[in-house]
């Protein structure tokens, strides 16, 4: 209720529309009012006094730089392209994390994917194709103006796209050399520690024989019912490398994590293909303990009435979840609901009453780069691989050989990216195999000083024996 009341006070005094909305609001001060409110919405800031209700509504589109001073004088300065305003007589705690959210709004407007206009794009995508079948037919009654037009137009360079695939083939050709000289390595690296335990297995019968030997009462009394370690017979394990197929790629999102005493905090959520943590802005380490999970412990992702707030919850109990702030909350739904719809682990979303629900099961979702800071005065680009329109179908009026190298060109770039997503698969694969490897050399290199302490010690004692 305290959420919708904020949002319904903040359009009516601030002469806002749907769908802004209060985020998070602070009592502070700022220059040349009396102390007031500061709401924080998607898109503006938003001030007003206690005293004279005086109002101020400074859009992000026209911010220029947002400063903070945490000194004596603690104080966020935000200058637009009129003047610097500065906030100021925080309540404590609250001045950083202000800062945190206004600069994150700022550098990252809240995107939102209409994938209804997705659908009508694909259908105009159709229609277009439709019309240029058409066209194709008419063409052909003026094959002779353009095989005339062939010697006067550029042609479609195909050796770099030639050299380009063979390289890729190259590479993958050599990558798949060194998967199975690493596997061969694995093999005959479990043949030497097979057969160091063995010679320690000796050594230990060795020992046993050695001390009837060196002491009768050893094998009198008891000595003899001892038995040592018999040999083991060698059981080679399969050490080709495990490509993982259709591997995930890394996504990695600017946000906002609220930390367990509910303050704010910037950071990165890195979803990989198994797992997803939140870390450090500046660093691989994560923000807080217990920051790392795998997406089959998910139970439920939860929209929040506080917008642009999400709660990704494990198991029955609300407190064990992950709380965040961002701009992208679509996105980061999209992703966590593809990755466990692969995994085939079931997960609910939940929109709470008075959120704005969106689409999120088209995997476009996450393959359009939203709005940055930058291209919030403009129309921001958007690029998806799923996109089947072929580059020869936007040249129509070229000649015929012209779309047949372009469609060529295209088909070797496609191969070229297909190589390349199996040489990071294979990368990865061969990653984790090279970190059994040195492992396993450092377990043959203390069964190799064991052995070696153990063969001195009974050549002193067969010394010994023979002196």
């Amino acid at each position: 209720a305290t959420m919708r009341e904020n949002t319904h006070y903040v359009r009516s005094n601030f002469n806002l529309s749907a769908p802004e909305s209060s985020i998070q609001k602070y009592g502070c001060s700022v220059s040349g009012f009396n102390r007031g409110t500061l709401y924080i919405t998607q898109n503006y800031l938003c001030y007003k006094s206690r005293v004279n209700d005086r109002t101020e509504r400074i859009p992000f589109s026209k911010v220029q730089n947002i400063q903070i001073s945490s000194g004596l004088n603690k104080k966020i300065t935000v200058t637009n392209d009129r003047k610097p305003f500065i906030f100021s007589e925080f309540q404590p705690g609250h001045l950083k994390e202000a800062f945190s959210l206004i600069t994150y709004l700022w550098q990252n407007p809240v995107s939102v994917v209409d994938t209804s206009a997705l659908a009508r794009q694909d259908a105009e995508n159709k229609r277009i194709l439709a019309a240029r079948a058409k066209a194709k037919q008419d063409a052909a009654n003026a094959a002779a103006l353009e095989q005339q037009q062939v010697q006067t137009r550029p042609q479609v360079d195909t050796d770099a796209s030639d050299m380009l695939l063979a390289l890729a083939l190259d590479t993958d050709s050599m990558q798949n050399e060194t998967l199975q000289t690493i596997a061969k390595q694995g093999e005959q690296l479990d043949r030497i520690e097979h057969k160091i335990e063995n010679i320690d297995a000796n050594l230990d019968r060795a020992d046993h024989l050695m001390k009837g030997i060196e002491s009768m009462s050893y094998y009198m009394f008891g000595g003899k019912k001892n038995k040592a370690r018999e040999k083991r017979e060698l059981q080679l394990k399969d050490r080709s490398i495990k490509i993982p197929k259709g591997a995930a790629p890394l996504f990695e999102l600017e946000i906002l994590y609220k930390k367990s005493n509910d303050q704010l905090v910037p950071g990165f959520l890195v979803l990989e293909e198994t797992s997803f943590k939140v870390v450090q802005p500046d660093s691989d380490k994560l923000i807080e303990k217990n920051t790392s999970y795998t997406y089959d412990q998910i139970s439920e992702v939860v929209m929040r009435a506080r917008h642009e707030h999400m709660d990704v919850r494990f198991g029955k109990k609300k407190s064990q979840r992950l709380r965040l702030m961002s701009s992208y909350l679509q996105v980061i739904t999209n992703q966590l609901y593809t990755r466990c719809e692969k995994l085939k682990h079931p997960m609910e979303i939940v929109f709470e009453p008075g959120t704005n629900k969106f689409e999120y099961k088209d995997k476009r979702i996450s393959m359009i780069p939203p709005v940055t800071r930058e291209t919030r005065g403009g129309a921001a680009g958007g690029f998806f691989r799923g996109n089947q329109t072929k580059t020869s179908d936007l040249l129509s009026d070229s000649p015929a050989q012209t779309r047949a190298d372009m469609d060529r060109v295209d088909g070797q770039l496609d191969q070229v990216y297909e190589l390349t997503k199996g040489i990071t698969a294979k990368a990865q694969g061969l990653n984790v195999e090279l970190d059994r490897q040195n492992e396993q050399l450092g377990r043959i290199n203390e069964k190799v000083d064991n052995v070696t302490d153990k063969t001195k010690n009974m050549n002193k004692r067969i010394d010994k024996q023979i002196k």
